[in-house]
């Protein structure tokens, strides 16, 4: 989307979701590694990205995407957002 300050980039993910094998962790890293992508060889100036990750704290992709995000500059603001609710 192009605004006045510069493109915007807006995606709707459904991530792979777990289902315990070793394949599914590669299809995970692989959707992380397309977004990389997308951003990176692209000229956006802001992204904004929404959708479910499949992935909570202490469950099996919560280290990939949380160093993604990191990686990234990004901001998980569900996570932040949930951090006193009790499962």
């Amino acid at each position: 989307m192009n605004t006045s300050i510069g493109p915007i980039l807006l995606l709707c993910v459904y991530m792979p979701t777990n289902y315990g094998d070793e394949n599914i962790r590669e299809l995970y890293m692989d959707c992380l590694g397309k977004l990389h992508a997308m951003m990176y060889d692209s000229d956006i100036i802001h992204m904004l990205i929404a959708g479910d990750f499949n992935c909570s704290p202490g469950s099996r992709f919560f280290d990939e995407f949380k160093s993604f995000c990191d990686d990234n500059n990004m901001v998980a603001s569900d996570i932040s957002r949930l951090s006193n609710v009790s499962p």
